[in-house]
């Protein structure tokens, strides 16, 4: 009588939660002559598995699986037409989702001193935030990363950028990484990139580059219905988190600046194509001085 021993597969321990739509199940292999078979299901008592059927290999990626569900495993082995037993049930619930980040302070804003210290809030649903890095430094937190904070980050003159990545705790992890940017503006005269524009125009009407001077307002005149009037075209900042005001003023000398008589008429606004400003097309019936010279202006103030 010739007496043939199967082993027994041992399925590698899964993580308690798997990261994206798939997963990859091993076993040690038992060596020659053997082949495997894997079964997943969602009831704990594989009412429902689906099964690979024997396979060449002691591994088997299943997939598409669907977020947030928690799924059964399990494998056996056979050899010489024999079958071994099923091993022990493993279990992973799969997570696709990557973490949601937030921020104390929206992006987009105005600084004036030299330092900040970027703070915020991220969740994710399933397996937790595991790591959350300012720059690829480690976030401070005492709660998980339901609030974080970064290490006082020094700021350079005009635009700076700070890049938050954040790791949620399955396996492999879902990551995600937002941009946070705010400008820094010392003297608001200043042009600090030569283009004409002085730093503080520079960003409350988009101005950059080299072309920054088209960007600014524009005036035409044409006839009203009580006479001459200006048509004064503007750009202002759709997302306006540092709360930038744009004050139409009118004067008949250019030297004495006030709000106009009467409410400016809008008559158009229309997004640019930066995707950042809108342009605010106004009419308006300044008065005029004893030469018959009227002129518009728009200033703007950091609240």
């Amino acid at each position: 009588m010739r007496v043939v021993a199967v082993n027994d597969l041992q399925l590698a321990a899964e993580p308690l939660f798997t990261g994206g739509l798939q997963n990859t199940l091993n076993g040690g292999g038992l060596g020659a002559g053997y082949e495997y078979e894997f079964e997943i299901a969602t009831q704990a008592d594989f009412s429902d598995a689906a099964g690979t059927g024997f396979l060449a290999q002691p591994m088997h990626v299943f997939g598409p699986l669907l977020d947030g569900q928690l799924y059964h495993y399990r494998a056996r082995a056979r050899a010489a037409g024999l079958t071994g037993a099923w091993t022990a049930p493993e279990r992973s619930t799969q997570d696709a989702t990557p973490p949601l980040i937030s921020f104390t302070t929206p992006a987009g804003g105005l600084a004036m001193s030299g330092e900040i210290l970027l703070s915020g809030a991220a969740s994710d649903a399933a397996s937790g935030v595991a790591s959350l890095t300012v720059n690829g430094q480690a976030a401070a937190t005492g709660n998980g990363f339901t609030n974080w904070s970064s290490a006082p980050a020094s700021l350079a003159e005009g635009l700076n950028t700070f890049s938050v990545s954040a790791a949620d705790g399955a396996s492999p992890p879902n990551t995600v990484t937002e941009q946070w940017h705010i400008t820094r503006i010392t003297d608001s005269a200043a042009d600090t990139d030569g283009n004409g524009v002085s730093a503080l125009l520079e960003y409350a009407f988009h101005a950059a580059g080299e072309n920054g001077a088209a960007s600014l307002p524009s005036a035409a005149v044409e006839q009203g219905g009580h006479g001459p009037c200006i048509v004064l075209a503007y750009r202002r900042l759709i997302h306006n988190p540092s709360g930038i005001l744009y004050l139409i003023e009118t004067s008949a000398d250019l030297v004495r600046w006030d709000p106009p008589g009467e409410n400016p008429v809008i008559i158009g606004m229309t997004p640019d194509p930066d995707g950042v400003t809108e342009t605010v097309v106004v009419r308006i019936q300044p008065a005029a001085g004893e030469d018959g010279c009227a002129f518009a202006r728009v200033r703007v103030v950091v609240p």
